[in-house]
């Protein structure tokens, strides 16, 4: 016969509605019954010692249960959302009873313990510990006020969890700790004080509760409040702000950080001004904020906590100052109204998910700090059909860009060693993906998704590498392999004059605009008066050359008016012409063209830091 009941072994059985334990049977799994729907009633037999970890958990329709004397535990949740349980008694055998174990039985009114439990008692339907000093479980459904008893030191985890009907509690003042969880969802408390006695509350003790609008302290050496709002006593730390309150709030001064879950499910927050004097964020501070359109994160924050403005809906933009090094995972998930970002310049990480379906951004510039892009970080941005991944970048991770559906081309510089699987699975409009290795870098399987959707891809590799990369397994199914990229080149140079020209290669048809600044030697100087565009570019393109000091020139080239070519292969645009002093000592110098942005016709850019031009004078002795 059977003797055991197996973890889940019944679980989502949503048309069960009754069953009968043998008595052969001494153990019952976790989740044995979970979800069980239509389950009205069980008979637990005594040969049972413990009730496991959700074994009767989401049995809605479950009104009573036999809880038999050979059980001596029941586990974590092991009834919870048990939601047409009225009672429950807990016999004299039980000497460990779980947290939430009866959690959001919403028809839950009374708790009675046998009073030979040498471990608990219950006092007026509610469960304490046996010397009533910690307060356990409050029933669901008890209405109204309650006073806690002041024996009670201590309010455990999940104690008032899910308490819709209650209104209003008081603490007393021996109360020295408040669990996590402690009185979330309770829905219709409004107020809350806080006696002096208490040292430690978590900071997930009244999550969810929506009509909270004020929470008291007074002659608290831990903790101090101001207009209802927590804070430690110092107010150097922000740590709970009442979901009940609605409009704008300005932070005080004061405050240096902003504590996890400070403000999580303020769904009625409009607005929030935060001060200098702040430098941290927390973990999930803003999470839920549904009603915020925008915010100023101050130059004093320097990080940026996980799931810090997640699911913030109507959050249109977001300035990320410079001071801030670390952008936490998901810190802007599912941002949906976000739109623009600017990521300052001293963040190095951006975390997992930090930005995964904030589906109406279009555009991201990740600044040159940046080393790492987390594993989704921006997957599934539709509306994203840009991003420039900068030089300092070494690792793209799992997922970073999938689902980015509108995304029409990609720049992978060569500072990339790492790429992870699916990186840009399902960017289904991805035409152009652009590399900068001079030799093919090995990635995983999958990183463009399948093998038909590379086939409709143009591949765009540094000049002379073709051949590696058709003859590389990780990249050769590209239907389209083509060059691009900067050549400089020096031209026969004299003793007194010399010049380099400057070629590009890229395969878009239309116009383009370069920038970038040229970098002399000592004893050279630029001759502007002979430094000229291409013949082929002189009547349709403009020059601007800008001396910036130091040797160092800065030129720009943008077409006259739109025009459109043809032209696929290389094309010289400029020769920079020079002069030598004629004190200049024979050996080897470097010219430099440091800086190049080019700006395609469909939006794609092409950079090059620095490109280095070595030039040999071997004798001056024809420098007129």
């Amino acid at each position: 016969s059977v003797t055991s009941i197996g973890e889940g072994a019944f679980i989502d059985c949503s048309s069960l509605t009754s069953v009968i334990i043998p008595g052969s049977v001494t153990s019952i799994g976790s989740e044995a019954f979970r979800s069980c729907r239509s389950l009205t009633s069980v008979t637990i037999p005594n040969s049972v010692t413990a009730i496991e970890r959700d074994t009767f958990s989401d049995c809605s329709s479950l009104t009573s249960v036999t809880i038999p004397g050979s059980v001596t535990s029941i586990g974590r949740d092991a009834f919870t959302d048990c939601s047409s349980l009225t009672s429950v008694t807990i016999p004299a055998s039980v000497t460990s009873i779980g947290e939430g174990a009866f959690r959001d039985c919403s028809s839950l009114t009374t708790i009675t313990v046998d009073g030979s439990n040498t471990a608990y008692t219950s006092y007026k339907g509610v469960l304490f510990n046996k010397e009533m000093t910690v307060l356990i479980e409050y029933p669901g459904n008890k209405k109204g006020r309650y006073k806690i008893p002041n024996s009670v030191t201590k309010i455990g985890s999940m104690a008032f969890y899910g308490c819709h009907s209650l209104t209003s509690v008081t603490i007393p003042n021996g109360v020295t700790e408040i669990e996590s969880f402690a009185f979330t969802d309770c829905s219709s408390l409004t107020s809350v004080a806080i006696p002096n006695s208490v040292t430690a509350i978590d900071k997930r003790a009244f999550s969810g509760c929506n009509s909270l609008t004020g929470i008291t302290v007074k002659g608290n050496t831990y903790y101090s409040s101001d207009d209802g709002i927590l804070f430690n006593h110092n107010k150097t730390a922000l740590l709970l702000y009442p979901r009940g309150k609605t409009g704008g709030y300005t932070i005080p001064n004061s405050v240096i950080s902003i504590g996890n879950v400070a403000f999580a499910g303020c769904s009625s927050l409009t607005s929030i001004i935060i001060p200098n004097s702040v430098t941290s964020i927390g973990d999930g501070a803003f999470v839920y904020c549904s009603s915020l359109t925008s915010i100023i994160i101050p130059n004093s924050v320097t990080s940026i906590g996980d799931r810090a403005f997640d699911d913030c809906s109507s959050l249109t933009s977001i300035i990320i100052p410079n001071s801030v090094t670390s952008i936490g995972d998901r810190a802007f998930d599912d941002c949906s109204s976000l739109t623009s970002v600017t990521i300052g310049n001293s963040v190095t990480s951006i975390g997992e998910s930090a930005f995964s379906d904030c589906s109406s951004l279009t555009s991201i510039t990740i600044p040159n700090s940046v080393t790492s892009i987390g594993d989704r970080a921006f997957a599934y941005c539709r509306s994203l059909t840009s991003v420039i991944i900068p030089n300092s970048v070494t690792s793209i991770g799992v997922g970073a860009f999938a689902g980015c559906s509108s995304l029409t081309s990609i720049i992978i510089p060569n500072s990339v060693t790492s790429i992870g699987r699916k990186a840009f699975e399902d960017c289904f409009f991805l035409k152009n993906v652009i590399v900068g290795w001079a030799r093919p870098l090995s990635i995983p399987i999958k990183v463009f998704h399948a093998n038909s959707d590379t086939l409709h891809r143009t591949l765009h590799v540094p000049i002379g590498t073709k051949a590696l990369y058709e003859a590389t397994i990780d990249w050769k199914k590209f239907g389209t392999i083509k060059e691009r990229g900067v050549i400089v080149q020096p031209s026969p140079i004299s003793l007194s004059r010399g010049s380099f020209t400057v070629s590009l290669a890229f395969p878009e048809e239309g116009a383009f605009t370069a920038t970038f600044d040229v970098t002399l030697p000592q004893k050279f100087t630029l001759d502007a008066a002979t430094t000229k565009l291409a013949a082929s570019l002189a009547n349709t393109y403009n020059l601007h050359i800008t001396p910036k000091g130091s040797g160092v020139w800065s030129f720009d080239i943008e077409p006259k008016a739109t025009r459109s070519t043809s032209a696929n292969d290389f094309r010289e645009i400029l020769e920079v012409a020079y002069t030598v002093d004629k004190s200049l000592a024979d050996g080897n110098y470097e010219l430099k063209v440091q800086n190049l942005t080019l700006t395609l016709s469909d939006g794609t850019l092409i950079r090059e830091e620095e490109i280095i031009l070595p030039v040999t004078f071997k004798s001056a002795t024809d420098v007129k």
